[in-house]
């Protein structure tokens, strides 16, 4: 297995990242934007193991890279949701990485999914694995990975950022070494679901614990779980994006990754206080 340790803040430097020598630590930008920007001046770092057998790492490094400038720009009001794809696809589309996975077949995230994905929460996600174009096998791979957050949600105490992290490294490498009947297509979406995990878990990890120690404590308050909610729903809105509609062809890296965006901006959307 060839991993490469990487320190990351709130937003992955993907080219430093892939430029870097393995076990190499990576120090990134101490700034964040528009939402309390002052509270991340002096932020914590946590650590990204990147496993290089993963061919969709880029997913969870460009979502990262979108997902700052979405949150630079854009608060945490109630989004309709055509008009969160529309910002998130503005930014993404200016992003030279993004473009660089993005081709004639790119089509936009699907706002009638979104949408059924948040009616869904309550259910753990289970009809929409449920429902996803793949193997009885590979629903339950993804039904796996849902349900470790889920169950870390509904616990009493917050999980430690580093044990989520080794499930993720132990979950991704099992796709790897198998033994498992996973399609090709199968493993882009495994493996794109637990990139993004990875890399959005770092970014709301920081944000949502590192803003809450400056917010006024009280009822309106974010919980500390909402960086694990935002993650599984970023990871899901990753699966989702990677599998292709009847008869259309292979879903290339773009689409992935503004799918993940956009279920990140949903749920950041859905976890606000002010929006309950």
């Amino acid at each position: 297995m060839k991993n490469l340790i990487v320190k990351v803040g709130l937003v992955s430097m993907f080219l430093i990242s892939l430029n870097c020598s393995r076990n190499e630590v990576v120090a990134e930008p101490e700034h964040f934007g528009k939402n309390s920007i002052e509270n991340f001046q002096s932020k914590p770092e946590c650590e990204i193991t990147v496993n290089q057998d993963n061919p969709y790492n880029f997913v969870g490094q460009i979502h990262n890279e979108i997902l700052y400038d979405y949150l630079v720009e854009n608060d945490d009001n109630v989004e309709n949701v055509d008009s969160l794809i529309f910002k998130v696809e503005k930014i993404a589309f200016d992003n030279s990485n993004f473009q660089n996975y993005n081709n004639s077949n790119y089509t936009s995230p699907n706002s009638a999914a979104l949408t059924y994905g948040a009616s869904d929460f309550v259910n753990g996600y289970s009809n929409v694995i449920g429902n996803m174009a793949i193997s009885s096998a590979a629903k339950t791979k993804m039904s796996e990975l849902v349900d470790y957050f889920f169950d870390k949600v509904n616990n009493n105490t917050e999980p430690s950022y580093a044990d989520v992290n080794l499930f993720l490294n132990n979950f991704e490498n099992s796709i790897i070494v198998g033994p498992n009947s996973f399609t090709t297509e199968e493993k882009k979406v495994l493996f794109s679901a637990v990139a993004t995990a990875k890399y959005s878990n770092c970014f709301w990890y920081n944000y949502l614990n590192i803003a809450s120690q400056s917010e006024a404590k009280g009822e309106g308050g974010r919980k500390w779980f909402h960086w694990l909610i935002i993650g599984v729903s970023d990871a899901l809105g990753a699966a989702v994006a990677a599998i292709p509609a009847a008869g259309a062809p292979p879903v290339g890296g773009a689409i992935i990754v503004s799918g993940a965006v956009a279920a990140s901006g949903l749920a950041y959307t859905m976890t606000s206080p002010k929006n309950k």
